[in-house]
C-alpha cells in the first residue's frame, strides 16, 4: 500500500462454481481449477475482478477457460447456469436461497480468494464518515 493510505478488507470469499442438477459435479462439495478445463462456464465480464482472477487461475494451470457467457450482473449468471447453459462462476457473497435454488454452489479450493478492500487516507482513520462507510460497507456484504 501507498505510504499515507489504510486499506481494510471488509470481505473475503471464496471463488464458487455453480452447477445444475443434472451436472456430474453436483453432488461434490469442492472442486479444483483443473476440473473446469473443457467446461463451459459463466462469469462476469472483464469489468469485474473475478473475470481476470479466473483466468489468471486457469493459466496457472495450463488452459484458458471457455467462457460463454459474460456479464455485468451476478443474477444473470444464477439464471443462466439454471438454464443449463454452464458451469456459473461468483464470489461466494450471495446467499439467498431463492437465487441458489435448485443450484448447488460448490467451493474452487485452488481459486484465489475474492476480496473488498476499502482504501483511505490515513489522516482520515478518525474521522466520522470513514466509520459510517466500513460499516456500511460491512452490512452490504452481507447479503
Amino acid at each position: 500500500m501507498q505510504e499515507g493510505f489504510v486499506c481494510e478488507t471488509v470481505y473475503q470469499g471464496n471463488m464458487t462454481a455453480l452447477v445444475y442438477p443434472e451436472h456430474p459435479y453436483y453432488d461434490r462439495d469442492e472442486i479444483s481449477m483443473e476440473d473446469l478445463k473443457q467446461q463451459k462456464l459463466i462469469s462476469l465480464n472483464e469489468k469485474y475482478f473475478i473475470y481476470h482472477s479466473l483466468n489468471q487461475r486457469c493459466q496457472d494451470f495450463g488452459f484458458s477457460p471457455d467462457i460463454v457467457i459474460h456479464t455485468m450482473e451476478s443474477s444473470l449468471i444464477y439464471r443462466f447456469c439454471k438454464e443449463k447453459m454452464g458451469i456459473g462462476i461468483d464470489a461466494d457473497i450471495h446467499h439467498d436461497s431463492k437465487l441458489l435454488e435448485p443450484l448447488h454452489k460448490i467451493l474452487i479450493k485452488d481459486a484465489i480468494p475474492w476480496k473488498i478492500s476499502f482504501v483511505y487516507k490515513e489522516t482520515m482513520k478518525n474521522e466520522e464518515i470513514i466509520r459510517q462507510l466500513k460499516n456500511f460497507a460491512k452490512v452490504s456484504t452481507k447479503c
